[in-house]
């Protein structure tokens, strides 16, 4: 058998699968009820029976093709997550109930906790301390869990992603705080730093945006300047306060786009996509890469990655890029449309995720972040734009939401955004921070009239 007609028959086994472990989820859903015992255990046997790529490495869901994972994942939403069981592929399933409440409340369980970074490229800006992020509601400490995995990633000029599982957490984002605390007196420099979570399982995912803290440091600035994070009061402060945001709504434009990139193999991310062999060592690339996005007649992004200091797209590598739209745009205004990744080599590419957000601002702080694309590896191929190596293109499955629910901050200031005071003041008052520290000062513009 050829090398495309074993990928086919390995996508068809595939989607298959996918097909009768959705149908037992119908199945509970059509009756209000959640899964029965026996029922969990066939799910969880035909889980089992996922094939494995084709270098030897657990396959996580796939569809038989990345455009009908994104009808099936469009055709869902939030109503479909109600009906299904809660909680992460990787961990323990809470009721049904419980999900199905997100009709009445605006934010469901969540199930994982996502965090990307990137680090300035200034003289020593990276860390061996890695942080630790901090979840509170109401000024009450809930856990704090240290950002493990890519520590490297927290070097100079290095993005990261970090990827926690907190489904035995009972967490939902309704009034959320979060913060970064110093993980030791190696101070740490952030440029930009972005939280989201994700609520269901899989192949129902949906994104819940939660902070973001943007240009911590822009170009301009001097490098003794900007945040920097240790635990020694003279190289820093010792806790960041994340800015809270929103979803949006459909018709929210977006100005910026955050794009987010990792690459296999990488710490707590299945391995890629099924597809042809090939040495681990190679799963990076050159590129070119570009990344699309349109609706019917017309294309609104055309964005190719660029070459920086964080080592884009290589081997085991995550990227995170900040970038102006030449043409603002939203959720509506794309519908019937895609996102799109394009290969212009031969140079073997094996991605394990992808993400990509818009913001409601052109510079500083965002009031929300949009999710466009959630990407795990169920939707990725590897990708080359020799056939006998990989795809030339994916398209990608646009991210799912939650029902549109109330924008936070409130904040009524236009696309200007909120600028990050150069001063930080001590905490301890009104809830904004840990007793004793510093954290930095949003203050926003607002238009007038």
């Amino acid at each position: 058998m050829g090398p495309n007609k074993r990928l086919k028959a390995l996508q068809q086994e595939k989607s298959d699968l996918v097909v009768r472990m959705e149908a037992l989820l119908n199945s509970a859903d059509d009756e209000h009820r959640d899964l029965t015992a026996d029922e969990e255990k066939d799910y969880q046997e035909l889980e089992a029976q996922l094939p494995r790529s084709t270098s030897g490495s657990p396959a996580d869901i796939r569809s038989s093709s990345p455009r009908s994972f994104i009808a099936s994942s469009q055709a869902a939403g939030c109503t479909e997550l109600t009906k299904s069981a809660a909680g992460a592929y990787t961990g323990p399933v809470p009721s049904q109930a419980a999900i199905r409440s997100c009709r009445g409340r605006p934010m469901p369980r969540l199930a994982e906790l996502y965090v990307a970074t990137r680090t300035r490229n200034v003289e020593d800006a990276g860390t061996s301390d890695p942080p630790s992020l901090l979840l509170s509601r109401a000024g009450q400490d809930l856990f704090e869990v240290p950002l493990e995995g890519d520590t490297s990633g927290l070097g100079t000029g290095r993005a990261a992603v970090f990827r926690i599982d907190v489904a035995d957490q009972a967490l939902d984002s309704e009034g959320l705080e979060l913060r970064l605390l110093a993980g030791g007196d190696d101070a740490w420099a952030p440029e930009h730093v972005i939280v989201w979570g994700i609520a269901g399982r899989l192949p129902r995912e949906v994104v819940v945006p939660l902070a973001a803290q943007l240009e911590l440091a822009s170009p301009g600035t001097a490098e003794s300047a900007g945040t920097w994070l240790s635990t020694d009061s003279s190289e820093g402060v010792s806790v960041l306060l994340l800015r809270p945001v929103g979803q949006g709504s459909p018709t929210t434009r977006a100005y910026r786009m955050i794009a987010v990139f990792v690459t296999d193999p990488y710490p707590r991310f299945l391995p890629g996509g099924p597809g042809p062999g090939g040495p681990l060592e190679e799963t990076g690339t050159d590129g070119p890469v570009t990344l699309q996005a349109g609706g019917p007649g017309r294309l609104v992004l055309s964005y190719q990655i660029p070459s920086t200091p964080q080592g884009d797209l290589w081997h085991g590598r995550a990227n995170f890029y900040l970038a102006d739209l030449a043409a603002p745009f939203s959720r509506v205004e794309i519908e019937g449309g895609f996102f799109t990744l394009t290969i212009g080599s031969s140079d073997w590419w094996v991605p394990s995720y992808v993400a990509v957000f818009g913001l409601d601002t052109t510079f500083g702080q965002p009031n929300v972040l949009m999710p466009f694309v959630h990407a795990p590896t169920i939707s990725l191929e590897r990708m080359s734009a020799d056939p006998s190596e990989g795809w030339h293109t994916n398209a990608l499955p646009q991210a799912l939401l939650m029902p549109p629910s109330p924008v936070f901050p409130p904040v009524t200031g236009g696309v200007t955004g909120g600028v990050l005071d150069p001063t930080a003041r001590r905490t301890g008052d009104g809830g904004s921070g840990r007793p004793g520290r510093k954290v930095p000062v949003l203050r926003i513009d607002r238009e007038l009239g």
